[in-house]
């Protein structure tokens, strides 16, 4: 250590150089050895995103190995064309069942050769209804007055109303007796309802004599008791509704108006009605 000398650090700075050991610049002689081999601790981190610069090439071609496969459908663009006629050699055969779907259409007119023939009596079904005046096929709601004056002037029809009237009564004396009856009490209900029906059916028939005639029909109509009973009753009864019915339907198809026809299709309706009620009895009792 050199001793301290005021003067002298003003006046020698290299003295004072010296003395700190800053002056001059160290050098070491020879090669500088690390023993052993350095090593380094933890996960070296990069921090930011690394960039390429310039467009990679490759040199050389490309080989695939193996088999490629493709997945998915194939699609096909545009519109495959067929050349040539192309023929069918064989029988074409077809399994299963043909079905058709929708509704068939016929285009055309269809025509019938020969003459139709019907067998067999046609029935109605349900109640025609009509509106207005001079309706389809000439049928009115009521009677004009040139149809009563023609109707009224048929001596024949207008005794069919009278004899209508006077069956309607026997039927009515008819089911009176099958009432009475010891082996059909359990039916006595069903009976008298046809009893009351008849009774019913002379009041209708005086109502088409008056809308024909304009005259109301006030003769007290009686039936006549059947000689009859039991069994041989109910079976002569069963008959006569079946061909009532009949009858009353023919009468109604011949009316001109709708007022005339309503009064026949409930007569017929009934009858028909009776003989089926009939049969059931017969059925249940006698069979």
């Amino acid at each position: 250590m050199y001793p301290y000398n005021r003067n002298t650090r003003n006046n020698n700075p290299s003295l004072e150089m010296k003395e700190r050991g800053t002056g001059g610049t160290p050098t070491v002689s020879g090669t500088p050895t690390t023993p052993g081999t350095p090593t380094m601790q933890g996960t070296p981190t990069m921090q930011g995103t690394p960039t390429m610069q310039g467009t990679p090439t490759m040199q050389g071609t490309p080989t695939m190995q193996g088999t490629p496969t493709m997945q998915g459908t194939p699609t096909v663009q545009g519109t495959p064309t067929m050349r040539g006629t192309p023929t069918m050699s064989g029988t074409p055969t077809m399994r299963g069942t043909p079905t058709m779907s929708g509704t068939p259409t016929m285009r055309g007119t269809p025509t019938m050769r020969g003459t139709p023939t019907m067998s067999g009596t046609p029935t109605m079904r349900g109640t025609p209804t009509m509106s207005g005046n001079n309706g389809t096929n000439g049928i009115n709601s009521v009677l004009t007055e040139n149809q009563k004056a023609a109707l009224a002037e048929d001596r024949h029809l207008m005794e069919i109303l009278y004899m209508a009237q006077q069956d309607s009564a026997d039927m009515a004396e008819r089911y009176a007796n099958l009432m009475t009856d010891p082996n059909m009490a359990t039916s006595v209900n069903v009976l008298k309802t046809m009893y009351l029906d008849e009774l019913k059916h002379i009041n209708q028939l005086k109502e088409a004599y008056y809308l024909i005639s304009g005259t109301r029909d006030t003769n007290e109509i009686n039936g006549t008791k059947p000689d009859t009973v039991g069994q041989e009753l109910l079976e002569d009864t069963l008959l006569l509704e079946i061909d009532n019915g009949d009858f009353y339907r023919s009468l109604f198809l011949t009316m001109p108006s709708q007022d005339l026809r309503d009064i026949f299709f409930e007569i017929s309706a009934d009858k028909m009605s009776h003989g089926n009620a009939l049969s059931y009895l017969f059925a249940k009792y006698y069979a």
